[in-house]
């Protein structure tokens, strides 16, 4: 509902009603009109729309007898059951971005370690680009399977997703302290079978 108020026209001639505020106590206006039809809220537009939203209005906020100030929000309620949902997005969250493991392996629908990559973490895939001018190539991405060099991240296509245990990605500076220089673009780290990977 709209708050008014009487006050004084400019160069005294007389007074007049005047919307100052309004008190909403739930639902909401579109347009408030005065009993002559003067438009005192909303726009002409807005009248001649459709019918109001179907959504309901956000409730009023409570007020504390005692102060008469606004109640704190309560917080609503902790569903002893997370969703499942939910719960799978916090995972997925959680998860190492340099790293991808047996879970997240067998989860994938992808054939081969390359889409399992492009899916998964697309960004170990980026090339960073001519590091140097000796070694145009230092900035690919260098696939190592079972700690041994195996070629560039194309090689991924020839690595079966069934075969796949654990995935792993080295920046620059993790690659060349472990496989030496010429590795600026990082290295991915494919293991297969039951045997795990050396330790870092």
């Amino acid at each position: 509902m709209p708050r008014a108020q009487v006050k004084q026209r400019p160069m005294a001639m007389g007074e007049q009603l005047e919307v100052v505020g309004f008190v909403e106590a739930g639902g909401s206006a579109r347009t408030i009109k005065t009993r002559s039809g003067t438009l005192v809220y909303g726009t002409e537009d807005v009248a001649t729309a459709g019918p109001p939203s179907t959504v309901p209005p956000p409730a009023p906020p409570a007020i504390d007898p005692t102060s008469g100030a606004p109640a704190p929000a309560l917080e609503p309620a902790a569903s002893t059951a997370e969703p499942t949902a939910v719960r799978q997005a916090s995972q997925r969250r959680r998860r190492d971005p340099n790293l991808i493991d047996q879970e997240e392996v067998e989860s994938s629908t992808a054939l081969d370690a390359y889409t399992l990559v492009q899916q998964a973490r697309p960004n170990w895939l980026h090339d960073r680009g001519a590091i140097s001018f000796r070694d145009p190539t230092a900035g690919q991405v260098q696939v190592y399977l079972e700690g041994q060099q195996f070629g560039d991240v194309n090689k991924l296509r020839e690595i079966s997703r069934q075969d796949i245990r654990e995935l792993r990605f080295l920046n620059a500076a993790e690659a060349q302290m472990r496989y030496g220089v010429g590795h600026a673009g990082g290295v991915i780290e494919v293991y297969t079978g039951a045997a795990g990977p050396r330790s870092h």
